[in-house]
C-alpha cells in the first residue's frame, strides 16, 4: 500500500510539471522535477544510542520546485552500520567458554549489523540567495512518514540452528514507527544542466516500537515505547527531468 502511494504521488508530481516543455533555469523560475540518488552520514540520538551507533543511509529522492518556489518531495532510505550496543544481544546463547557453539561443537563467525530505512513525503519552500539563477538556493522542507530499523544477524557458516531462520526474529529487535523529518540545505541548478546538486542537514525524530512479539535472549516481551532520532548532513547528485532550450537560445 505505501508502495502504491508513493508511485502515485510521484507519478503526480511528473504530470503536473509537463517535462517536455523547454525551460530556461538562468533566467525565469520553473517548475523543476528532479530525481536525485543521496548519501548521508548520520548521529544517532535518544533511545537509538543505546542499541546503535553512528550509521549510514543511501537513498533516493524525487523533488519538485515549482514556479513559486514551493519544494515538495518524496525519498526513501537504506540505513547501515556495523556498529552494535545492544548489550543483552544474545546472551541466552553464550556458552561458559564466551563463544555459541554450532552443531559442530565450534564456534561459526557471525556477522551482526544495524539495518533498517525510513521515507518521508515533505514540503519546503526556496530561497533564491547567493545562487547563480532563480531556480538555486537555500531551501527547507519538513515532512512525515515512517522509520524501521533492526539488528542483522548471520552466522556465516550457517551451522549454528540456533541462528536459523526460524529463531533470528527473537533476537533481531526489528522496530517501526512513525517518523517526521526537517532539513536545510542549499539546492545549485547550473544553468547548462551540467552539475546539478544539494547538501545539507536533516533532523529525524521517530517513534518506534518492536514488531516482535517476545525476546529470547531477554525472556520477556518487548513493549517499550522509543524516541529514536538521527542527525546527519545529506548530499545528493540530481538528474533534472526538465529539458533546456535549444543552445541558440542562449546566443540570441
Amino acid at each position: 500500500m505505501q508502495v502504491r502511494i508513493y508511485s502515485f504521488l510521484i507519478l503526480f508530481f511528473v504530470l503536473i510539471t509537463n517535462l517536455s516543455a523547454q525551460t530556461n533555469v538562468r533566467d525565469s523560475i520553473i517548475n523543476a522535477p528532479m530525481i536525485s540518488a543521496t548519501y548521508a552520514y548520520q548521529l544517532a540520538g535518544g533511545d537509538l544510542v543505546s542499541r546503535f551507533g553512528n550509521n549510514n543511509a543511501i537513498g533516493a529522492n524525487f523533488l519538485l520546485k515549482t514556479k513559486h518556489n514551493l519544494m515538495l518531495g518524496v525519498d526513501w532510505n537504506f540505513i547501515f552500520s556495523n556498529i552494535i550496543k545492544e548489550k543483552a544481544l544474545m546472551q541466552n546463547l553464550y556458552n561458559s567458554e564466551g563463544f555459541i557453539q554450532n552443531s559442530e561443537g565450534s564456534a561459526d563467525k557471525l556477522r551482526i549489523n544495524e539495518r533498517g530505512w525510513y521515507s518521508h513525503i515533505s514540503i519546503g519552500y526556496l530561497v533564491s540567495v547567493l545562487a547563480p539563477n532563480k531556480n538555486s538556493g537555500f531551501f527547507a522542507t519538513v515532512g512525515a512518514g515512517v522509520l524501521s530499523h533492526k539488528i542483522k544477524i548471520e552466522a556465516v557458516g550457517k551451522k549454528t540452528p540456533q541462528l536459523s531462520k526460524e529463531f533470528l526474529p527473537g533476537y533481531d529487535r526489528l522496530t517501526f514507527g512513525p517518523s517526521t523529518k526537517e532539513f536545510v540545505g542549499y539546492l545549485f541548478l547550473d544553468n547548462r544542466r551540467l552539475i546539478n546538486v544539494y547538501a545539507g542537514v536533516e533532523f529525524i525524530q521517530a517513534w518506534t516500537k518492536s514488531l516482535r512479539g517476545y525476546n529470547y535472549d531477554t525472556q520477556q516481551k518487548d513493549i517499550q515505547l522509543r524516541h529514536d532520532y538521527l542527525t546527519g548532513f545529506r548530499v545528493g547528485i540530481i538528474i533534472p527531468l526538465y529539458k533546456r532550450l535549444p543552445k541558440d537560445y542562449y546566443y540570441n
